[in-house]
């Protein structure tokens, strides 16, 4: 909430070759307090899509950062073609909404990043980025946009969890991680396999926010 504690949350992280990624609800103040060449400050706001969230939106796409500020989550419970129609779609939907507003396309384009949740269908995994990347391909050419290619972060599933031995979780995470590089994810988050659990045990040990 405060340039002090940027400062604090910062320090020693050599933010000229390392991506941050900041997941928020206000990435407009972020955006503050932070000067990174690489990475995103982003949320996606077509889940709720007020006004005033649009209009942060295109200040701070439309400003000189360097980091991206469009991030589309899939829904990884969908069916797989199901996911890919949807997130092409909202990705069209911010290009659309954007170009509106009097962005240039390619900015937009430049600006977006597709997060895709990662199960334990291997092959099939890997098959789904990259179509997401050819298909999102198609879509850019259609808006006369050259040289831009989709930025895609993965993120491994926990729907998959083990109560019997927590082995098969490390084993089932790292075949998850494979099929997201070896589509050609650019960044990659590896859930921890009892995340979950923590999740569960923090929300009831809180008393803060209840």
């Amino acid at each position: 909430k405060s340039q002090a504690e940027m400062d604090i949350l910062l320090k020693d992280i050599q933010t000229d070759i390392i991506e941050l990624h900041f997941y928020n609800s206000n990435p407009k103040q972020t955006s503050n307090f932070i000067a990174i060449n690489q990475g995103s400050i982003s949320n996606d706001i077509l889940e709720k899509c007020t006004e005033v969230d649009i209009e942060e939106l295109v200040a701070l796409t439309n400003s000189d950062t360097h980091f991206r500020t469009i991030t589309v989550k899939s829904n990884p419970n969908e069916l797989i073609i199901k996911e890919l129609a949807l997130s092409l779609s909202k990705g069209v939907e911010y290009l659309n909404l954007l170009t509106d507003k009097g962005i240039n396309a390619q900015l937009i384009a430049s600006k977006m990043q597709f997060t895709f949740g990662i199960s334990t269908n291997y092959f099939f995994e890997i098959a789904k980025l990259r179509a997401a990347r050819k298909l999102w391909q198609v879509i850019l050419e259609h808006y006369k946009i050259q040289d831009t290619t989709m930025v895609i972060h993965s993120e491994t599933s926990i729907e998959t969890s083990s109560v019997e031995d927590e082995n098969f979780d490390i084993l089932r995470n790292t075949t998850k991680a494979m099929s997201a590089i070896i589509g050609g994810c650019d960044s990659l988050t590896v859930r921890p396999h009892d995340s979950e659990k923590m999740n569960i045990s923090n929300c009831e040990e809180c008393t803060e926010h209840p």
